[in-house]
Order: structure tokens, then sequence, then C-alpha cells
């Protein structure tokens, strides 16, 4: 599995994102270490790109800061 990392800071707080080919895969907890995505994803290829993932950068900012409702969510949703 192809798993794409990018790093966002919210309100202070650090968060990785991953996502394969088929979409989101992972957000990690706040301020969580680099490697956390391990705990899921032991035999995971890994790429850093800080451009990759935007729309669901964009998407946690808004609901961690109250712009936006759980439904409102589309990148979030299963």
């Amino acid at each position: 599995m192809h798993l794409t990392l990018t790093q966002t800071t919210i309100n202070q707080q650090t968060y990785w994102l991953g996502t394969t080919p088929t979409g989101l895969a992972f957000v990690g907890r706040a301020n969580g270490p680099r490697d956390e995505w391990q705990a899921f994803f032991k035999s995971a290829n890994i790429h850093y790109d800080q451009q990759a993932n935007q729309q669901a950068c964009q998407e946690l900012h808004d609901y961690l800061t109250g712009q936006r409702r759980p439904a409102q969510a589309s990148y979030f949703r299963c």
C-alpha cells in the first residue's frame, strides 16, 4: 500500500494526514509523532508531500475551528 503523508498545523496543533489512491486513510492525533501511522499501516510505502491532501487539510481546519459541522465535511465521509 502507498500512503502519502502531509503535515498541517491548526490552532497551534500539528496533525499528520495520510491518503492512499482510494482516499483519506489516516488522521493523526494532535501533536502526534511523525511515525504514528505505523501503528495502523505496518507495511505501507510512504511518501511525504506537503502539497498533497490539501482538501482534507482544509476540511479538517474548518471542522476544528468551528466553521464546518461533521455532516458538511465531504472528504471525511465514510
